[in-house]
C-alpha cells in the first residue's frame, strides 16, 4: 500500500496522506474510516472502473486560452499536481490561496481571495 512520509520523517497512509491537510489532527478522518470497515468491493471498483476515467490531462495540451489553475495551498491534491497541470498549459496563471485546502472556492473564508484572482485573471 502507497504511503507518504511527512516533514518530521512520520510515515502516512494512502489514505492519511490525501484526506488531511498537514499539520490537521487525522483521528476524526481515521475514527470514521475505521467505523466504516473495508469494503473492498467498493474500492476495486472505483480503480478499476471510476479512477481510469477520470485522469483529463492528457487533454491538457489541447487547451489554447489563457488558463487559470487555481488551488488551496493546504490542498493534499495541490503542490506538485497543480505544478504539472500547469505545465501542460501553453497559457496558464497559478494561484495559490493561502491557508485553503482542496476547493478553496466553496469555502466562504476563501471566497472573497478566489473571486479576486477570477477577476484579475479575466481583466488580463
Amino acid at each position: 500500500m502507497p504511503t507518504a512520509r511527512t516533514d518530521d520523517g512520520r510515515t502516512l497512509s494512502w489514505r492519511e496522506a490525501v484526506l488531511v491537510a498537514p499539520g490537521d489532527d487525522i483521528a476524526p478522518v481515521a475514527e470514521a474510516f475505521e467505523a466504516s470497515g473495508s469494503n473492498a468491493d467498493a474500492t476495486k471498483h472505483f480503480d478499476e472502473r471510476v479512477a481510469a476515467g477520470m485522469g483529463l490531462r492528457g487533454h491538457l495540451a489541447r487547451i489554447s486560452a489563457p488558463t487559470l489553475v487555481m488551488f488551496g495551498e493546504r490542498d493534499p491534491f495541490g503542490g506538485p499536481t497543480s505544478d504539472e497541470i500547469a505545465a501542460a498549459l501553453p497559457d496558464p496563471t497559478v494561484v495559490t490561496v493561502p491557508g485553503a485546502d482542496h476547493v478553496p472556492l466553496l469555502k466562504p473564508a476563501h471566497r472573497a481571495h478566489c473571486a479576486r484572482a477570477v477577476l484579475d485573471f479575466l481583466a488580463r
